[in-house]
């Protein structure tokens, strides 16, 4: 590994993407795309097939049953690969990562690039059922949402690492498609995270009963404070709260 800004992807096992989806879970609002892809890991018993590594990340393993791991992994279940974080993506790694991500799935021919977010709603304690929204790029993501009937963001800002992927993804021609639940800002949100599975088990065609990650909701609440401590602050300083600047009964 060379140069500052680099970041590689290191293959545990040989890995063929090509015509899957890729999957992508980081840390952010609510936290749903970290508590949405932990439990497809667990549900799909998905294998760990590789991680990226970068001086741009900070310096640290995460542990897993006494076992360390990287904190940016890859997993993979059938024609389903899932990139996961356990940390927030830094600042100066956005747009090498995003890179990275959009030319490996361009490389593979993946078939399109699914995030899994949330959308910070003032009155999400009166949300029993949150509503996902959808943001696109690309004729196969429109038809997604078109056959699921998913309501579309059609105004507003994104910032972030998903904000800087959807710009790699336009400007290389890749289908993506993000999921963003309607979730508690700076609280872990398992509610949130299990609406978003719900439209995946239909986009990946995969039966996932969403009812173990409700039932384990306060467990995952206490367990990832700390993650959503330091997410909400780096969310702070990309300016995060300023995102979907328009209400969002407005994206109809």
């Amino acid at each position: 590994m060379e140069g500052k800004n680099v970041i590689d992807i290191i293959q545990k096992k040989t890995i063929n993407a090509e015509n899957s989806k890729i999957i992508l879970g980081f840390p952010e609002v609510g936290l749903v795309g970290t508590i949405a892809s932990m439990f497809l890991v667990e549900t799909l018993k998905m294998e760990e097939v590789g991680y990226f590594r970068s001086p741009l990340f900070p310096p640290l393993i995460i542990l897993h049953k006494g076992k360390p791991s990287f904190p940016v992994r890859i997993y993979s279940h059938d024609k389903i690969f899932l990139i996961l974080s356990e940390i927030p993506i830094p600042p100066a790694a956005m747009f090498p990562l995003s890179a990275k991500i959009v030319n490996w799935a361009k490389e593979n021919k993946a078939d399109i690039i699914l995030m899994i977010g949330g959308l910070p709603v003032p009155n999400r304690m009166d949300l029993e059922t949150p509503e996902v929204f959808a943001a696109v790029c690309g004729e196969k993501a429109e038809k997604i949402v078109e056959q699921l009937q998913i309501k579309k963001l059609e105004e507003g800002m994104m910032v972030g690492p998903y904000a800087a992927i959807f710009m790699e993804c336009y400007n290389s021609d890749v289908n993506a498609l993000l999921l963003s639940a309607q979730a508690f800002a700076r609280y872990p949100d398992p509610g949130a995270a299990a609406s978003v599975v719900t439209i995946l088990s239909k986009i990946l065609d995969v039966d996932l009963d969403i009812k173990p990650l409700l039932e384990r909701a306060e467990e995952l609440r206490i367990r990832l404070r700390d993650l959503m401590r330091t997410t909400s602050q780096t969310m702070a300083r990309m300016g995060k709260s300023q995102e979907h600047g328009i209400p969002p009964m407005m994206y109809v």
